[in-house]
């Protein structure tokens, strides 16, 4: 039908039209049925690729935000007062754990920086736990007292310090809570402000 409505409109000559109504009524050959066959699984696999190619870019992602340790700025407020830090996670279960691998994130990258910039800060960690009972999900975000920090030399001290509040903090919230057990570590924080 679309063929003869090209005709009439002048858009497809006679011949053309010949030539397409002797393709119709030809049986289709096995050559051509092999071809659609061929065609469908190209199509197929190309699907299938595409899907393999975006599960392992979300694992390449998942993978890079493990093992990225670059803080970056959440919170600015003005005059540089105050500065809120987000730190990568990556699968880590244990908080405690965590904790004490990123020391040296947050040791060389920021606070060392930092206090050579304002001369004294003071700094509160930050822990967002996902926990878990029975079929219910809640999340949780614990943080420690600032500690003044005065000199490079205090600072492992009044880590280990903010780290035993977060520790308590989870224990106090996990016993009170009956029996909330941490699922993930979701995000770090780190805040620093201007002694």
């Amino acid at each position: 039908m679309k063929l003869l409505a090209l005709h009439e409109k002048g858009v497809i000559d006679d011949n053309a039209l010949n030539k397409a109504l002797n393709a119709l009524k030809e049986p289709t050959s096995v050559g051509t049925i092999a071809t659609l066959d061929n065609l469908r699984k190209r199509r197929r696999n190309k699907k299938q690729r595409k899907r393999q190619q975006k599960k392992y870019a979300a694992v390449l992602t998942e993978l890079k935000q493990q093992f990225d340790d670059t803080p970056t700025l959440v919170d600015k407020t003005l005059c540089g007062y105050l500065k809120a830090y987000k730190i990568p996670v990556g699968r880590y279960k244990d908080p405690r754990k965590l904790l004490k691998d990123r020391k040296n994130v947050y040791k060389k990258n920021k606070i060392v920086h930092e206090l050579n910039d304002l001369g004294g800060l003071k700094f509160s960690l930050g822990l967002k736990v996902k926990f878990t009972k029975d079929e219910k999900k809640i999340e949780g975000t614990f943080y420690s007292k600032q500690q003044a920090v005065l000199s490079v030399d205090t600072i492992d001290e009044l880590y280990m310090k903010a780290l035993s509040h977060i520790d308590n903090s989870i224990e106090i919230f996990q016993k009170e809570g009956s029996d909330w057990v941490i699922s993930k570590c979701v995000a770090l924080y780190l805040n620093i402000a201007k002694l």
